[in-house]
């Protein structure tokens, strides 16, 4: 299973790689300048890593591919000719994806993720990005116009509107129930699987004690998705993921091993749930 997370300045070189690959196969497609000139910049990349916004996929360590994910309004989406869009604000737009040689299938489970985090998206692309197209059809997306990039370049602009809301049931013990309950654990951790994948921003997730049945609904604010539990802790304060202050010296990430090996961690990568209640 591919594995998403953050990407990290240490990744830029094997990045950077990806999008030389990327370049010469969308030259050979027939699309020489959509990403002329070493674009996108490794300035632009940095960027997108320091707004959090550029995700790497991986497969047991092997990088498969990268984009980034921008949430809120893209000030090139502002105006559009030639049509309308669909997808009002809030949104999310997909930037710079591409995967590394020999990767089939990226472009799907990028999109889940994608539409995960950000369930009604847009994208653009050049008009001679014809796989692309392809795939923007293939996957629901609509085309809506036309769009002028930063540097003044014509852009074919799609959007897709996010799907209904769902509930998800999930099983707690008592004690994160009541932490859950009042409001002192905000961040529900998982491992990123098959079932937790199904999950996006805006889901309801409805807690189960398992010791009385006594249920509460929550709203997913976010997914915050990390390689494994050592990257979440890091990131996170450890009173949101449900310590109380005494526990917090002795807390560690092992703790989540009880319930996830570092195997199952590795294979699948974990997340991060969001709680707004």
């Amino acid at each position: 299973m591919t594995v998403f997370s953050k990407a990290q300045p240490s990744d830029l070189p094997e990045i950077l790689e990806i999008y030389r690959y990327a370049r010469a196969e969308m030259a050979r497609a027939g699309n020489p300048t959509q990403w002329k000139n070493d674009r996108p910049s490794e300035e632009t990349l940095r960027a997108d890593i320091a707004a959090g916004a550029l995700l790497k996929a991986e497969d047991r360590g092997s990088l498969r591919g990268v984009f980034a994910l921008y949430r809120g309004e893209d000030p090139t989406y502002a105006r559009i000719f030639g049509g309308a869009w669909r997808v009002p604000p809030p949104y999310g737009v997909i930037h710079r994806i591409a995967r590394a040689p020999g990767v089939t299938g990226f472009f799907a489970e990028a999109l889940g993720v994608a539409a995960a985090l950000a369930p009604a998206l847009r994208i653009d692309t050049h008009k001679d990005n014809l796989p692309m197209l392809h795939l923007l059809g293939k996957h629901g997306f609509s085309y809506r116009g036309i769009i002028c990039t930063d540097n003044g370049t014509e852009r074919m602009a799609f959007d897709r509107p996010a799907r209904p809301a769902r509930t998800f049931e999930m099983n707690l013990d008592p004690e994160p129930f009541r932490s859950v309950a009042s409001g002192e654990k905000t961040v529900e951790m998982r491992l990123y699987d098959e079932r937790r994948r199904q999950i996006a921003v805006g889901d309801t997730v409805v807690f189960v004690n398992r010791e009385n049945g006594a249920r509460l609904a929550a709203t997913v604010g976010d997914l915050l998705l990390f390689a494994d539990f050592r990257e979440l802790y890091a990131a996170l304060p450890l009173s949101s993921l449900g310590y109380a202050p005494a526990e917090i010296a002795g807390a560690s990430f092992r703790d989540m091993e009880m319930y996830y090996s570092p195997e199952r961690q590795k294979e699948c990568g974990v997340v991060g749930i969001l709680l707004r209640r």
